[in-house]
């Protein structure tokens, strides 16, 4: 499986840390999941007007 990198600020990164029993790269690969959904819907119901 590929890997990314991002950048948090301090603040998000030290209200993350409390948690550490939560797998945070499951949480950001399901937000991204449901992001791409969401364009993926967005670009067939633009696709369907334009016929």
């Amino acid at each position: 499986m590929p890997n990314i990198t991002l950048s948090l600020p301090e603040d998000l990164y030290r209200k993350m840390k409390k948690y550490g029993e939560i797998r945070w790269s499951e949480v950001v690969r399901k937000a991204i999941a449901e992001y791409l959904e969401k364009l993926e819907e967005i670009e067939t119901e633009v696709g369907s007007k334009e016929l």
